[in-house]
């Protein structure tokens, strides 16, 4: 199956899905010959019918969506003017996403810790929502489990606290950091500068002091 999800607010919901199984050992039939494709088309199937009840439901994150999609790799869910809630920790489950997409929605609450045992994620958008996080940005902490990240966005969510030194510790593939807008406080750390591959970091708009760090 082609495990992506795109979910525009003004589109109709429509979905289709597709197996690798093997079309051309039977041209005639056009169908699969062999018990492994029709176990794919089956698995696909099912994924299907539990996209369709995510999407036809969608409002909030569903607090099971590790299990009903736990092969997913791709999910884009932004910009829904009705998806509100909380991002539930058992996303964590969705262990072969590679990119997350939750950007410009209503969700709330905390970003959960359990974003580190995506440990294949690549791209991570949480911009444009209302979510926090405890006092310490804990959930940084938790990424730096993610040594594939390379695209992390948190810009227009409300952090209300100090960039922690061990940002520094996230991956050293990331590119593009994004925070900007994140009532953010406090100095840049110096250990921004262990992220050797980062080529745009954004932190404008909060209320951060001191020099820039000769590191970055």
């Amino acid at each position: 199956m082609n495990q992506d999800v795109l979910f525009r607010s003004d589109s109709p919901i429509h979905l289709e899905g597709y197996t690798d199984t093997d079309w051309a050992d039977c041209p005639d039939l056009r169908r699969s010959i062999t018990e492994a494709e029709y176990r794919a088309k089956s698995a696909a199937s099912s994924e299907i019918f539990c996209l369709r009840r995510l999407l036809s439901k969608l409002g909030i994150l569903p607090p099971n969506i590790g299990s009903i999609l736990p092969n997913i790799e791709e999910l884009y869910l932004s910009v829904l003017t009705n998806l509100v809630g909380t991002i539930p920790p058992s996303i964590s489950n969705c262990s072969k996403l590679t990119i997350l997409d939750l950007s410009y929605n209503k969700l709330t609450g905390l970003i959960p810790n359990s974003f580190g045992y995506l440990t294949h994620i690549q791209r991570l958008s949480l911009g444009g929502n209302n979510l926090t996080s405890d006092s310490s940005l804990s959930f940084l902490t938790s990424l730096t489990n993610c040594r594939n990240l390379k695209f992390l966005s948190l810009s227009f969510n409300p952090l209300n606290d100090m960039l922690p030194a061990y940002t520094g510790n996230l991956s050293t593939s990331l590119r593009t950091f994004y925070a900007n807008s994140c009532n953010i406080r406090g100095r840049i750390p110096n250990e921004v500068g262990n992220l050797s591959s980062l080529l745009k970091l954004d932190l404008s708009r909060n209320n951060m002091v001191g020099s820039i760090p000769t590191s970055t």
